[in-house]
């Protein structure tokens, strides 16, 4: 406890603040270039307004969020599922940085592409 105290004097909450705002911008404005805007049934449904968000960014898929929550899990990306159809996405700021925020939202396009591909052979 004392080692994590430590860290967060280190850090500074207003810096916190300010990475995460920084990276949940990132994150929504990557996911709309990449996900939403190839139509692979994603929507951003948290507020553009960062005043109106905290730190995560809730992703609405049209179908199959389970299994796909579940394949983002096996490719090591830890997510908050809520059910039907909601994945929120928390870059950290503590220990998250832009290139996971990437990793993230190209990882999860990998598996909407798969799945896609994968109904169109059906």
């Amino acid at each position: 406890l004392l080692a994590s105290l430590s860290l967060f004097d280190k850090a500074t909450m207003p810096k916190l603040r300010a990475k995460s705002l920084l990276l949940t911008s990132y994150m929504q404005l990557l996911g709309e270039a990449v996900l939403v805007g190839k139509g692979l049934g994603v929507h951003l449904i948290t507020p553009r307004d960062s005043k109106d968000r905290g730190c995560q960014i809730s992703v609405a898929l049209e179908e199959g969020m389970v299994e796909v929550n579940d394949q983002l899990r096996d490719d090591g990306f830890l997510c908050d599922a809520r059910k039907p159809d909601v994945i929120r996405v928390a870059p950290v700021p503590l220990y998250s940085n832009f290139q996971d925020v990437r990793k993230f939202i190209f990882g999860l396009e990998s598996i909407l592409v798969k799945r896609q591909s994968s109904k169109a052979k059906m």
